[in-house]
């Protein structure tokens, strides 16, 4: 995605559709992780991929914004995906 460059995210309204997508399906399975853990709601160590999931699942689709899927997406998914493989690894060493 970041290697096409901004200007081409920003007039692919599929891509905008289709990373939103991916970010509701990311922020559920984060919620629901929490729920099946017990994790109240509130003190998630997920805050932000399940507000912008409330955010994009609440929205009209074509009042999306291309700046901030472009920042969550390019700045704000590396460190999430470090965390995710981390978490998974310590819970596939814990079984």
């Amino acid at each position: 995605m970041t290697s096409e460059g901004r200007v081409a995210f920003d007039v692919s309204a599929d891509r905008r559709l289709a990373l939103a997508f991916l970010w509701v399906n990311v922020g559920s399975a984060l919620k629901q992780f929490c729920r099946l853990l017990g994790i109240a709601q509130g003190s998630s160590p997920f805050p932000g991929p399940i507000r912008m999931r409330g955010r994009l699942c609440y929205q009209p689709p074509d009042t999306l914004s291309a700046r901030v899927l472009w920042n969550t997406c390019a700045i704000d998914a590396t460190p999430l995906v470090t965390l995710l493989v981390d978490l998974r690894r310590a819970l596939t060493e814990s079984r």
